[in-house]
């Protein structure tokens, strides 16, 4: 009888690891797929792209889309001591459209004070950052 129960929980044991990835979200790195975009592309390719932009605003001739991800350091993913320690690093990118294509592109990197002074507002869960 202990042997069925030892095998029973190794099976259990090694199903839970091996389902513990498959809802792992897609990683993204804005630092590198600002390098996608090229001027001239249309508003549609950069959605297949990058997806929904975070923010859209109007311009001169024309339209601004931000798209923004956090990344947390390692103390900052530790429950309890997030309260005190670690940091927020953001990626940015500004991708200025002119008649509906690419007229611009720029990427920064900000800190947590220069994210809210940017006037850009939103925790590292909404902006749905990958922890790296």
């Amino acid at each position: 009888m202990p042997r069925k129960i030892t095998f029973l929980l190794v099976l259990l044991g090694c199903s839970a690891l091996l389902t513990c990835g498959c809802g792992q979200k897609n990683i993204r790195h804005l630092n590198s797929d600002v390098a996608l975009l090229k001027e001239g592309n249309s508003q549609q390719e950069v959605l297949e792209l990058l997806g929904e932009p975070y923010k859209k605003e109007p311009q001169d001739n024309g339209e601004q889309w931000t798209y923004v991800e956090a990344k947390r350091s390692l103390l900052k993913r530790i429950w309890l001591v997030t309260l005190v320690a670690g940091t927020t690093r953001y990626e940015i990118i500004h991708v200025s459209f002119q008649e509906g294509q690419v007229k611009d592109t720029t990427f920064r990197y900000a800190n947590e004070e220069e994210f809210k002074q940017a006037g850009l507002s939103a925790t590292p869960d909404d902006l749905g950052g990958d922890d790296s």
